[in-house]
């Protein structure tokens, strides 16, 4: 079902139908862009409205661009960990294997050889979490 919506930009007022489930956010797009337009209106003052159009729309694509440079970089990153994770479970399967094959005068317990590997993986996991802490806090700073 469609619904029309009344959003305001530059005290224009724009009827739009959109679906029911965007409502709410063709609201929020309108009023972000209104805010945008605005802000350009305010400091091109006696300056045409097609002026401030262009300028509004270059800010709304810088910011576009922005997040979606931002978007890559957390793909990236999610990808990068989702690798780490595989290659922890890697390791914890050879050391569970490397634990069982490991005989020693008295038999170890199934119970000794889990808690030895999980405490490997989990310095492991600390390793991994300390590096990705360091990396996402030096990407800050540079932001």
């Amino acid at each position: 079902m469609s619904t029309t919506v009344k959003i305001q930009v530059l005290g224009h007022t724009l009827p739009l139908k959109v679906a029911d489930h965007e409502v709410e956010s063709i609201q929020r797009v309108g009023q972000f862009v209104d805010d945008t337009l605005s802000e350009f209106t305010q400091a091109a003052k006696n300056q045409p409205e097609s002026l401030v159009l262009i300028l509004g729309a270059m800010r709304i694509a810088e910011t576009l661009f922005s997040e979606q440079r931002r978007t890559e970089a957390l793909e990236t990153e999610v990808q990068t960990l989702r690798q780490e994770l595989e290659s922890v479970q890697k390791e914890s399967e050879a050391s569970i294997q490397a634990l069982k094959s490991v005989e020693t005068g008295a038999q170890r317990s199934e119970h000794e050889i889990q808690e030895e590997a999980i405490a490997s993986v989990t310095k492991r996991l600390e390793q991994l979490v300390e590096a990705h802490q360091t990396s996402a806090s030096a990407n800050a700073s540079q932001s």
